[in-house]
């Protein structure tokens, strides 16, 4: 009798409802039938690995973004006529004309969290959100940002390069 409603809950396991398993072999286990009580203590651990595992991967790709948002952050100066400023700081964007602002301040030549930016873990890229740009390269030395049609953006059109 045991042993046939063990084989029978093991469908739950193919459908990796495994917390339905463990539920219907429990009563079974609670009777003392013993391989339920293997297969309880077997798929339990199972369960707990994987939540481990889960929880370690989420922290890998928290630091593997805060690093990412980290190592852009500064202010970075356009290569192109224009030459404003651009600073990146907490996934937000401020630029202006002058050098000794922050995204703190305000003025007529700056532009305080004009936009934001954040990184994608699935894509390994930034992506912004600001009228002139929605995609952002970052190669470890400049940023390079494109509108929407994968052209660079033509305010921005250039390369930026950190200054500080």
């Amino acid at each position: 009798y045991y042993g046939g409603k063990l084989t029978l809950a093991k469908e739950l396991l193919n459908e990796n409802k495994k917390e339905e398993y463990l539920q219907t072999i429990k009563p079974l286990m609670d009777n003392g039938y013993e391989p339920a009580k293997k297969e309880y203590d077997r798929v339990t651990l199972e369960i707990e690995m994987e939540r481990q595992a889960e929880e370690e991967r989420k922290k890998k790709e928290q630091e593997e973004y805060e690093n990412a948002m980290s190592s852009i952050e500064g202010t970075w100066r356009w290569n192109n006529f224009f030459g404003y400023y651009m600073e990146l700081y907490d996934g937000k964007i401020s630029y202006g004309s002058n050098v000794d602002h922050s995204v703190n301040s305000a003025s007529e030549f700056w532009y305080d969290n004009f936009g934001t930016y954040s990184y994608d873990i699935n894509s390994k890229s930034y992506t912004l959100e600001f009228i002139w740009g929605k995609k952002m390269t970052y190669n470890g030395k400049n940023i390079r940002i494109y509108d929407e049609y994968g052209d660079p953006a033509s305010f921005f059109d250039g390369y930026a390069s950190r200054i500080k």
